[in-house]
């Protein structure tokens, strides 16, 4: 077995694509250029008449070239910087054929589009693609994925203006993402990101070059510039593309000497990894630099190959407007270039070189291991003996030995130059009196600018107008009584500890400390409110702007008013989590009633599905929904509350759609609604309440739905149509089904089947459910005589009552107060609401099955309020009558039945006896 050999079979990866590799593997360093050149070349001269045979050579040729370039690598043949280049002109030779490609099949559809790719045999000019980050700057990784923007010129762009130039040119993009990452499946080309682009959250894939030149001198943000700085031409109509980047050279390069880019590039690194999907999840990582490297993030961790890249970033940033020769998208370039001009020590650029070579070299092996984005060095023996393997290395210590003194150095340097620059002297911060030693500890550390956050140095400075809010607030709102100001420090630092993205909320509070009252209650009491900011950090800036207090109109005309279909789904998100948050603080600090809090709760999901239908039927291509959506439960009763769910059954009117196209609509509406995107989901769904359950189909037709309770439907079905309504549909249909409910609810049936079957329900319920809480604890739906037996309790009598009073007002609230008329139950809705105004406050500050007296007073005294008691012991006296009058009433109900247990267990539920 040859050398090649032995470093093929370390790697997983190249050892099941050494079967798949259909050119000769030479064992030279000069044979191996010659392959991979021969495939460039046959890219580059390939006739597209046939996509899909284009396609397939693509494919072929990425994995030909991999092969080939992982033997260079391997072998350490060559530079690093000729290997880096050999990599990058395959990925440019790459993306280049498939635009031509994607041109090819977007002309297949658009007749006026092709006579344009014939003429001009495929490279059609006016529409360019540049490479960001790691291909722009010529320094690839094995197994990176690819930055792209592109941009086109509506005045050269071939293509009539009737047919749409943007949307065109939309298409051609994705056909080219879909060519080069084919849905990212085992055999891809690249990885692409578009997110690099201006306002990627709310534009096509291609903006025209004026556009881009509007927004990124008007209102881009510092990242901008450095997503700029590594920004080439890699595909498309390259006079164009050079000539657009010589336009943004006075947006990119300061022609003043810019020190704040010395302040601003932690924040410009956070900015990038909110907007950059790949690297959001991903953390900064501040761990000591010791012995035991396993772990170790080559990338992102202390010392590791991104804290290289912003030291020359930085200095870049700081001096490139005057010197043309730092303007380097290569990062070892830039570094050569810094020494050169004399703004970076010589030993320390080479230091820095060759500290980045070494840890490139180490990342390069670890995504060799699998073809993975990982920059982990592995912890698993079998790993770590391979990862040794494919680096030529005989021993683990001999890797530590390469590893640690090159972080050691990175690190010191990088911490040097971003050091906090002494501030001027200020007023002392003045903090409540009487904190314990722990609270004093984290006080001084906030003092010294949040460093046990992992906010970077040159931030720190910033922050001190967040500390003086921070004690301010402390001084206004601390409770000796029950909350104390050392106990609310502790559990903000618990707070900070777990943001994953901390730096970005520290600087939004620290430059406006008016926002602390808005934040800083709901982060420290409410876990709800705490999961939305993570999800929508941008939520802040709802209170920079002008105040919004519902009833005020929740506004979503902006989510239609995107272009595509995924950024109308992100906005949906975001519409939702903006409104959400602000409900829940308006509830928090008692600017909004009860009554109007779940309204307003109602409303707001009503117009979320209604924001997802039109969505839906937009992205579809049809003039109208062909559903109708029947909401149950809470969203039917207007009683949602914080975190509910939506329990939706998805109906259509048969005269005017079929099953296939209802079917097709509400998969979409249901990916729609509930796929967990950016900014997480729009709401949980439940849909086991649609006729025969979880086996039954996802969408019925009015009639089938009609037929299913008339003939097939058992007794639990027709107690959980009670609370029912239409929430999405029109006027028609809305009638219908409002009478199939009715007539359901007035049809005389069994009243004994009805009783044995409703008390057969309750058991289960009771059995499964229901737990024995203490009165003093927060659980007001699943105790005994609590929420869910309540409710359930309500629907029974409706449906109970039903026949005798003939209801023609199907609303919930209207059917019950009816039936109670003279039932000795009349205070049920009091107790109804009195239960759900428990749920509010348990749910939106997290206590469900924790004691009352882990309220905070404020809160403790609203729930008071709210429940029309003065005091504790009232409160829990109230709690106690309230869980007896429902258990004992729901023994009364079932009194004359007198079933055993086992009589219970053994009744057989079966469809509805009418009579």
């Amino acid at each position: 077995m040859t050398d090649a050999d032995s470093l093929i079979l370390a790697s997983p990866y190249l050892n099941r694509l050494q079967s798949r590799v259909s050119v000769d593997v030479s064992a030279t360093q000069d044979g191996l250029i010659a392959g991979l050149k021969q495939i460039r070349e046959r890219l580059n001269t390939l006739s597209q008449d046939d996509p899909d045979v284009s396609e397939q050579v693509l494919l072929q040729a990425k994995i030909d070239y991999s092969f080939l370039w992982a033997n260079l690598e391997l072998q350490q043949f060559g530079t690093a910087a000729q290997r880096g280049k050999l990599w990058t002109e395959f990925a440019d030779c790459t993306i280049e054929f498939a635009l031509r490609l994607a041109w090819q099949i977007v002309a297949r559809k658009e007749k006026s589009v092709a006579a344009k790719v014939v003429e001009y045999e495929g490279r059609v000019p006016g529409l360019v693609v540049l490479g960001m980050g790691k291909l722009g700057g010529c320094d690839l990784n094995v197994s990176s994925d690819v930055d792209l923007v592109a941009y086109f010129d509506p005045d050269v762009l071939p293509v009539p203006d009737v047919v749409g130039k943007s949307y065109v040119c939309h298409r051609v993009l994705q056909a080219l993402t879909r060519l080069l990452s084919q849905n990212e499946q085992t055999d891809f080309v690249w990885r692409v990101d578009w997110r690099l682009r201006p306002n990627a959250s709310a534009t096509t894939l291609a903006m025209s070059t004026k556009a881009a030149r509007d927004y990124y001198f008007y209102r881009a943000s510092p990242w901008h510039r450095l997503a700029l700085m590594k920004a080439r031409v890699v595909a498309g109509d390259r006079t164009l593309g050079s000539r657009f980047l010589a336009e943004l050279s006075p947006f990119i390069w300061r022609q003043n000497l810019d020190y704040r880019a010395l302040d601003e590039l932690a924040e410009i690194k956070q900015r990038i990894n909110l907007e950059h999907p790949g690297l959001r999840t991903q953390r900064q990582w501040r761990e000591p630099i010791g012995e035991e490297i396993a772990g170790f993030n080559v990338k992102l961790g202390s010392g590791g190959i991104r804290e290289v890249e912003f030291v020359a970033n930085a200095l870049q940033l700081v001096w490139g407007g005057r010197m043309h020769s730092l303007r380097q998208p290569n990062t070892v370039k830039a570094l050569s270039a810094l020494a050169d001009e004399q703004r970076l020590d010589r030993n320390d650029a080479n230091n820095l070189i060759e500290s980045y070579q070494t840890l490139r070299r180490i990342e390069n092996a670890i995504q060799l291991l699998g073809n993975q984005q990982s920059h982990q060095i592995p912890s698993e023996p079998v790993r770590q003996q391979q990862l040794l393997t494919l680096l030529g290395i005989a021993e683990w210590n001999q890797l530590v030995s390469q590893i640690n003194p090159a972080r050691r150095w990175v690190n010191d340097y990088f911490s040097e130059l971003f050091a906090e620059q002494s501030s001027s002297h200020q007023e002392p911060i003045i903090w409540p009196e009487g904190l314990s030693a722990q609270a004093d500890e984290i006080v001084e550390a906030w003092e010294n600018g949040y460093y046990l956050y992992g906010v970077s140095n040159q931030v720190r400075h910033r922050l001190v107008p967040l500390t003086r809010g921070i004690a301010s607030f402390l001084n206004e709102n601390s409770e000796p009584n029950n909350q104390t100001a050392s106990e609310i420090i502790v559990r903000l630092h618990d707070f900070f500890r777990s943001l994953p993205s901390g730096e970005q909320y520290f600087r939004l509070l620290a430059e406006s400390p008016a926002l602390l009252r808005s934040i800083v209650p709901p982060l420290l009491y409410s876990p709800p409110m705490v999961s939305l900011l993570r999800q929508s950090p941008h939520i802040i800036d709802c209170y920079v702007q002008e105040d919004w207090r519902y009833p005020d109109p929740f506004d979503g005309d902006y989510v239609l008013q995107a272009e595509g279909y995924e950024e109308q789904l992100e906005r949906m998100r975001r519409f939702v989590n903006e409104y959400l948050y602000q409900l829940y603080l308006s509830f928090l600090q008692g600017a909004i009633t009860v009554p109007d809090f779940q309204e307003a709760l109602t409303r707001l999901a009503e117009q979320s599905i209604e924001l997802a239908v039109q969505s839906v039927t937009q992205n579809m291509g049809l003039t109208e929904s062909p559903v109708s959506i029947i909401g149950m439960g809470k969203v039917a009763m207007r009683r949602m509350s914080p975190m509910s769910d939506l329990d939706l059954i998805f109906v259509f009117d048969q005269s005017a759609a079929d099953i296939d196209s209802a079917s097709r609509f509400v998969s979409r509406l249901q990916t729609a609604i509930s796929t967990p995107m950016r900014e997480g989901i729009l709401y949980e769904l439940d849909t086991r309440l649609r006729p025969s359950g979880r086996s039954g189909a996802p969408t019925v037709s009015i009639e089938s739905f009609a037929n299913h309770h008339r003939q097939r439907a058992h007794t639990w079905e027709h107690i959980a149509l009670v609370p029912s309504r239409v929430v999405v549909g029109n006027h028609q249909a809305e009638k219908r089904i409002e009478n199939i409910k009715l007539e359901m609810i007035n049809a005389e049936r069994s009243h004994d089947q009805l009783l044995r079957d409703a008390l057969k329900m309750w058991t289960r319920i009771a059995d499964h459910r229901i737990g024995d809480t203490p009165m003093q604890n927060l659980n007001s739906k699943l105790r005994t005589g609590g929420l869910m037996q309540a409710e359930y309790l309500a629907s029974c009598m409706i449906l109970i009552n039903g026949h005798d009073k003939q209801f023609t007002n199907g609303s919930f609230d209207a059917m019950l107060a009816e039936c109670l008329t003279e039932s000795g139950l009349e205070e049920l809705p009091e107790v109804l609401q009195f239960w759900r105004i428990q749920q509010l406050w348990e749910r939106l500050l997290g206590k469900t099955d924790q004691p009352l007296s882990s309220l905070r007073d404020v809160y403790f005294s609203r729930l008071l309020e709210h429940s029309e008691v003065g005091s504790m012991d009232e409160l829990l006296a109230k709690k106690k009558r309230y869980s007896e009058l429902i258990e004992s009433s729901l023994n009364d109900l079932f009194a004359g039945l007198k079933m055993t247990r086992k009589e219970i267990d053994d009744w057989h539920e079966q469809q509805v006896i009418w009579k």
